[in-house]
């Protein structure tokens, strides 16, 4: 990870980062599909856990997956 990245980020930045809309993001935490942390009215998204998060979607191709039930 790079030392100068920001370890919490807002909504605006994790859409930047993720290359989706606000509301995206905002959608996504709604579904508690994204972690995040919310103090009062401030929600902030751990980038690390964000990460560890969305490489839980990841789906395998056909392929390795066929493999599994050969």
């Amino acid at each position: 990870m790079n030392t100068t990245a920001k370890e919490y980020l807002n909504t605006r930045e994790l859409a930047e980062l993720l290359g989706v809309s606000v509301r995206t993001v905002a959608t996504l935490r709604q579904r508690r599909a994204i972690p995040y942390v919310k103090l009062g009215r401030v929600v902030r998204f751990k980038r690390d856990a964000v990460e560890a998060a969305l490489k839980s979607f990841t789906v395998e191709g056909i392929t390795s997956a066929l493999r599994k039930y050969r």
